[in-house]
Formats: structure tokens, C-alpha cells, sequence
């Protein structure tokens, strides 16, 4: 089964040293090691690239970028006309703030109905299985 990887799976692997930044990082290597398919929006490359300019500096972050590029075992769902217009409504529907809403477009496009995410703001999304980083080792360690 495909699962999406929200943003935050990344940064937290790049950025964070404690209890999060582990998980991530043992969720991506899963992934890589093919133990489930991952996906998630090309806002993603924007979203990492972004948070770890402004944390670590350019060359960190240009060094982020290539290496989520690089990714194994992970589609990234490009953003088109028709995803912009769908976050739209998603944001009218929802009340979620453009990038979660693009989010939430890009797995409705793709027909993917569980997503990885430590951002509560997608708790109030009852059409989607939603995991924090430790839900999902236990997921996929069993």
C-alpha cells in the first residue's frame, strides 16, 4: 500500500535530534528499504528546501533538496492546474491554509486515502486515516 508522507516526515528527519527526528528517519528508511511506497506533493521539495534555508543555511538546504530528490521508493505527485483548483476548494471546504489544502488535493488526485502527518490541523479531515510518526513504526513494524 502507498501512504503519504506530509512535509513534516522530511524535516523532522533532517532537522530535529530528539524523538521525532528519529522516527522520521527510521520512516524513511522503511520506505527506501521498500517495507511501503511513499508519496507526497512536489510543494514537499518547496517545503523542505524552504524550512532548512531559513534553519541551516543555503548550502543545507540545497543539499536537503537533492537528497529528498534522490529518495528511493517515493512518487512525488506534481502539482498542475487542476490540484491548485481542487486545493481551493479544500480550503473552502475545510478551512485548511493553502499548503494543506494543496496536501490534501495532491493525495485526492492520486487516490490515496492515509497520510503520515504530525500536523493537527489535518485532524479535523475525517475522509483520510491519519498517522503521527510513532503510529505509523508501529504500523509497519508488525
Amino acid at each position: 500500500m502507498k501512504f503519504y508522507l506530509d512535509s513534516n516526515v522530511f524535516i523532522y528527519a533532517i532537522l530535529d535530534r530528539g524523538e521525532k527526528g528519529e522516527a522520521a528517519g527510521k520512516i524513511l528508511d522503511a520506505m527506501e528499504n521498500e517495507k511501503f511506497s511513499g508519496a507526497t506533493s512536489q510543494i514537499t521539495f518547496e517545503e523542505i528546501v524552504f524550512v532548512v534555508w531559513k534553519e541551516k543555511g543555503k548550502d543545507n538546504a540545497i543539499e536537503a533538496g537533492k537528497s529528498f530528490l534522490e529518495l528511493n521508493n517515493l512518487e512525488i505527485i506534481s502539482v498542475e492546474r487542476r490540484t491548485d483548483f481542487l486545493g481551493l476548494e479544500v480550503m473552502k471546504e475545510t478551512g485548511l491554509k493553502p499548503r494543506d489544502a494543496l496536501h490534501l488535493a495532491s493525495m485526492e488526485l492520486a487516490d490515496l486515502t492515509e497520510m503520515v502527518t504530525e500536523d493537527s490541523d489535518f485532524q479535523k479531515i475525517g475522509e483520510i486515516k491519519k498517522y503521527t510518526l510513532k503510529e505509523f513504526l508501529r504500523k509497519i513494524s508488525k
